[in-house]
């Protein structure tokens, strides 16, 4: 939740803690304003004036309304005006679906251990992905099961090889189990974050055991065994086909430390 306005309006960042919504907003020295003024999503009009200061930064604190979340703030000495990301109320005791554009995400029942706001940015679909790419709650709050995250394709590009990562440790992860439906790629997990929905372009690696590639195959060997592996996106046993030559043979997956 940031956002910059050049080099002299402020930079203002967001999070949920519980039920309050904290606003930190960075000044310039020479535009700083007392109450930032709003509306909520409903059109009605509120202000808030700051609570406190945290390392020269004034931290706007005001307590959300789950059935009227903030829609934008407005800075009229710096002429700014800030959206907030989309916030939605999770409930444990109840299914919880929210469907927002290219995103749809789905908590079961008593999946979340207490009532939550959530924030959930989207960005637009980019030529490099292709995908969506989205952003869930804060990823620091646990939960008690897993939950779904749908997120849209490209309508004219095919899904066989799109995967829903997720952002963690410095670089993306597939997320596992995973399907396709139509222009959607679905995953589970229990985690919040960053996620994205992406081309997966690492093709698995294959390797020989008990023969060596290029040489001779003995007839009365019993079993070819090959190590497939795949470090981005798992493999799917339901996927995989054997031939030699242009003969169909049948092959087994033994799942041993991811191979």
């Amino acid at each position: 939740g940031k956002r910059n306005y050049g080099s002299r309006s402020p930079d203002i960042v967001y999070e949920i803690k519980g039920d309050m919504l904290h606003v930190k907003v960075k000044y310039p020295s020479s535009s700083m304003q007392e109450a930032l003024e709003g509306q909520y999503q409903s059109g009605k009009h509120f202000a808030i004036s700051p609570a406190y200061v945290d390392r020269n930064d004034w931290v706007y604190v005001m307590l959300l309304d789950r059935f009227d979340y903030p829609a934008f703030v407005e800075d009229t000495v710096s002429n700014m005006r800030w959206d907030f990301d989309p916030i939605e109320r999770i409930f444990p005791q109840q299914n919880n679906l929210i469907q927002k554009e290219n995103v749809k995400i789905y908590f079961p029942y008593q999946s979340v251990f207490e009532p939550l706001h959530l924030r959930i940015r989207t960005d637009s679909v980019s030529e490099r992905l292709l995908g969506v790419e989205f952003e869930i709650g804060n990823e620091q709050i646990p939960l008690r099961e897993s939950y779904m995250i749908g997120g849209e394709v490209k309508a004219s590009t095919q899904t066989d090889h799109w995967v829903l990562a997720r952002w963690s440790k410095n670089k993306w992860s597939a997320v596992r189990p995973m399907r396709r439906t139509g222009n959607y790629v679905y995953a589970r997990t229990r985690s919040f974050g960053r996620f994205s929905v992406m081309k997966d372009t690492i093709p698995p690696l294959v390797r020989p055991s008990n023969f060596v590639n290029g040489g001779t195959f003995s007839a009365a060997d019993q079993e070819m065994i090959l190590f497939v592996g795949d470090r981005f996106s798992d493999i799917v046993s339901s996927s995989i086909s054997g031939r030699i030559g242009a003969q169909w043979v049948p092959f087994k997956l033994q799942r041993s430390n991811s191979q």
